[in-house]
């Protein structure tokens, strides 16, 4: 775990939209996302230059285009890609993104059997296991909605939301850290990686209740 760069955008698409890369979902999701990158990128640069001996950072660089769309909603292929692997932080607007329920693929794909939706929800959840092993960095941006695909937030989303704001927003609209010491530079670096194992921890408990959830379905 750390502050790798680059940071690489994470737009995951809707069924709705198929693999319509422009669609005006994608579109939004990605500006919002590459706003974000472009105001965090300083301060990660900033901690790669000043600190270099108390954050980890990739070996090597990132080829890939900074938007990575994920078309296929069955197999995540991007997701648990090793070409991501640690060399970069991903950045999302939502754990939708990265692992939706029965409910969520039963709503986008109606005239499935419920031996497919579960396939499809066994496979997502093979591709989120993939991706929690490589242990590559995340972090979930808050902020951003389209609709109608408006979420009701959890209360450990809005925990993370707001750790998120208060951490981030100080940096980015003051750029502060380029008045810190060596000591609160390295604090605040280690926040920031604080804050991403908040948000894989909140991944993997969604993961387990998502897995137990099918487990009982099976029983049923």
């Amino acid at each position: 775990m750390g502050l790798f760069l680059p940071l690489v955008v994470y737009t995951a698409t809707r069924k709705r939209y198929g693999d319509w890369q422009d669609s005006p979902y994608n579109k939004a999701k990605t500006n919002f996302l590459c706003q974000k990158r472009e105001q965090l990128l300083p301060f990660y640069e900033f901690v790669f230059q000043n600190s270099d001996n108390t954050v980890t950072f990739g070996m090597k660089p990132y080829t890939e285009k900074t938007e990575l769309f994920e078309s296929d909603l069955v197999n995540r292929p991007v997701l648990s890609s090793k070409s991501i692997g640690n060399n970069c932080t991903i950045l999302i607007t939502s754990f939708y993104d990265i692992l939706r329920g029965r409910t969520d693929i039963r709503k986008e794909n109606e005239g499935l059997s419920d031996d497919e939706v579960d396939e499809r929800l066994a496979a997502e959840i093979a591709s989120v296991e993939a991706f929690l092993a490589g242990l590559t960095p995340f972090l979930f941006v808050p902020g951003f909605s389209f609709s109608p695909y408006i979420e009701r937030p959890t209360a450990d989303s809005e925990r993370l939301a707001k750790s998120f704001n208060e951490l981030m927003e100080p940096i980015v609209v003051e750029r502060i850290y380029e008045s810190y010491d060596e000591d609160l530079l390295a604090q605040t670096a280690a926040d920031l990686m604080d804050l991403q194992g908040r948000s894989r921890s909140y991944l993997q408990n969604k993961l387990e209740k998502t897995k137990e959830a099918m487990e009982k379905a099976k029983v049923v």
